[in-house]
């Protein structure tokens, strides 16, 4: 028909419970960890073709769902941070209208019993303190009309417009949980799941020259609370600094590093104490060896008075140089140690039994504490230390012919062992055994 104005009008049939054509649902773990990331899903179910015909847009962009959601938590706030999570690649979505902007959700592809499709509108929570975290309640509102009439100049316009909302259900709140205390050395704030590998900017350093480490930390966390990464332990070698940057999913520490002691084809594996919430613990990430040869100083070289000085103390801890001992074996030997050789032997042999016992008991036992420290034992009777002292096992393996290879792969065991401390995932007993196995004298 035709208005009076000169507009063509369509009318519609009514439709009944308008307010039925769209509901809202939140869904969220009831629980997390101070500085844990926690995903908040924001539920959609809504009768596609029903606002394809009678949902009003009144944006300026288009919207393929005509409806304007509110989502309280992603407001800022002391007590937490929020952020919206875009659809991965590859899947469907639809655009809607969030606070003030127009996003995209994903259309899931499975309907509800009702019939309705689903979109999903991911988010993603971090509690900066303990106690309850009020999200507040989700809510989604739309116009709809039930008639509308073709305007010559203003093109669609609603005849009888009407606007809904619609109340989101599901949880408000989060019980938030302080991190489990004290914490280990070496946290500093970081809590998720990640992963660390570490990168040399050369394959070559003579001592007393700075090189780079890229120890970069991925995971679902958020670090941008966290304090300043401690400086790892190197042992021979001194961290200079560390300037940080973001990346997509983490963040690059860059070292730079002073190399103090001459030797070795491997700097040990660097790693970073965080907490798993999955796990209820704090846990070691660890990376892989780094390669890196280190050079004697040349002869030429001029270091300056601290550099001079870091080197002592370096030679000082690790209780170098290495052929003063050879000398006082030697010395020893001349005046009589040879006779006590085989009572010696004895002596280091019974030692050494005692602590493969021990290791295989807790290894069978399982206990994460007590394996780690019956390996401790064990490498240093094999490399004749009176305790686990780094850098002297390592040294005193390599000294008694222990593969480098070998060697590598015990530190990194090493560091397995003591992230299983922590709560960390332990080796598997026949890697433990095998490992030690390599390093026993013929």
């Amino acid at each position: 028909m035709i208005g009076r104005w000169g507009c063509s009008v369509l009318v519609l049939a009514a439709v009944p419970a308008a307010q039925e054509r769209l509901r809202v649902s939140v869904a969220c773990a009831p629980t997390a960890f101070v500085g844990e990331g926690v995903g908040v899903d924001v539920v959609l179910a809504f009768d596609g073709p029903w606002f394809a015909e009678h949902g009003i847009v009144w944006t300026r962009q288009p919207l393929d769902l005509p409806v304007h959601v509110q989502v309280p938590w992603l407001h800022r706030d002391d007590d937490r941070s929020a952020l919206l999570v875009p659809p991965s690649a590859g899947e469907a979505t639809l655009r809607l209208a969030v606070g003030d902007r127009v996003v995209s959700a994903v259309l899931l592809p499975e309907r509800t019993a009702f019939g309705l499709l689903q979109a999903r509108l991911r988010t993603r929570v971090v509690a900066h303190r303990p106690g309850e975290l009020e999200l507040g309640k989700v809510e989604a509102r739309y116009a709809y009309a039930s008639a509308f009439r073709d305007h010559l100049l203003r093109g669609r316009e609603p005849v009888d417009r009407r606007e809904v909302r619609v109340a989101g259900d599901g949880p408000e709140r989060i019980a938030v949980q302080p991190l489990p205390s004290p914490a280990p050395d070496g946290f500093f704030g970081a809590v998720g799941a990640f992963t660390v590998a570490a990168a040399c900017d050369r394959e070559e350093v003579c001592v007393g020259e700075v090189f780079r480490i890229e120890l970069t930390l991925r995971g679902d966390g958020d670090l941008s609370r966290c304090a300043p990464l401690p400086p790892p332990n190197l042992p021979g070698c001194h961290v200079e600094g560390i300037v940080e940057r973001a990346i997509d999913g983490g963040r690059v520490y860059e070292l730079d590093v002073l190399a103090l002691r001459a030797g070795g084809e491997h700097l040990p594996p660097l790693s970073v104490v965080t907490f798993a919430p999955a796990e209820r613990a704090y846990v070691q990430c660890v990376s892989a060896p780094v390669p890196l040869r280190v050079l004697p100083m040349p002869a030429d070289a001029e270091p300056s008075e601290r550099v001079r000085e870091l080197i002592a103390a370096a030679e000082e801890r690790s209780g170098t140089p290495r052929w003063l001992y050879r000398i006082g074996f030697g010395v020893l030997a001349l005046v009589g140690v040879l006779l006590f050789r085989r009572g010696q032997g004895g002596r280091r042999r019974r030692r050494l039994q005692t602590a493969l016992q021990e290791l295989h008991t807790a290894v069978d036992g399982g206990d994460p504490g007590a394996t780690a420290g019956a390996f401790e034992r064990t490498l240093a009777a094999v490399a004749d230390c009176e305790g686990f002292v780094v850098p002297l096992v390592w040294d005193g393996l390599r000294d008694r012919g222990v593969a480098v290879d070998d060697v590598l792969a015990l530190q990194a065991l090493h560091a397995r062992l003591d992230a299983a401390r922590f709560g960390g995932e332990p080796p598997a007993r026949d890697e433990v055994l095998a490992a030690v196995g390599k390093a026993l004298p013929e």
